[in-house]
């Protein structure tokens, strides 16, 4: 122990242990050759030094289901703004139908006309959101949507059982 340590003056702290447990630190303190005293306040200064510095393992476990959970969070936005550009890609071409094709219809479309311009808009607005995205980015959406397809097949799977 340094000098400066034994200077210090000391706080007598009174704690019981069981039969046992004072054997067995008698037993360490002798073996490491210091007093039973001396191995209670090195174990209480090694607790104290433990609890005020969290260890390396458990911040790099809490940093990376942090990472994870924000991964996830970040796909999950990704995917709502692909779907809310697409929704508003979709608008953008019903809106410009009266202009494309002189004025708005005289009479209610047919259903299959209908369901024809949906599949058309969903088409432009694939499109557009492609025009919109830069290279490395449609690669990530891609394969963001492939793991979400594979998750919807999971799950009309196991509903289907």
């Amino acid at each position: 122990m340094p000098s400066s340590e034994r200077a210090r003056p000391k706080v007598r702290l009174a704690f019981a242990l069981s039969s046992e447990e004072k054997l067995k630190v008698e037993r360490y303190a002798q073996a490491l050759g210091v007093t039973p005293s001396e191995l209670a306040r090195e174990a209480v200064a090694e607790l104290i030094f433990k609890l005020e510095s969290p260890s390396t393992e458990t911040l790099q476990e809490e940093e990376s289901e942090l990472a994870e959970r924000m991964k996830k969070l970040e796909n999950r936005l990704a995917a709502l703004l692909a779907k809310l550009t697409r929704a508003s890609a979709q608008t953008l071409y019903f809106s410009t139908l009266p202009y494309l094709h002189g004025g708005l219809p005289k009479e209610p479309l047919p259903e299959g006309a209908m369901k024809a311009l949906w599949f058309e808009s969903r088409n432009f607005a694939g499109q557009w959101l492609k025009r919109a995205m830069p290279a490395s980015e449609q690669e990530e959406a891609l394969e963001i949507e492939q793991e979400q397809g594979a998750q919807g097949e999971q799950v009309d799977s196991e509903g289907g059982q």
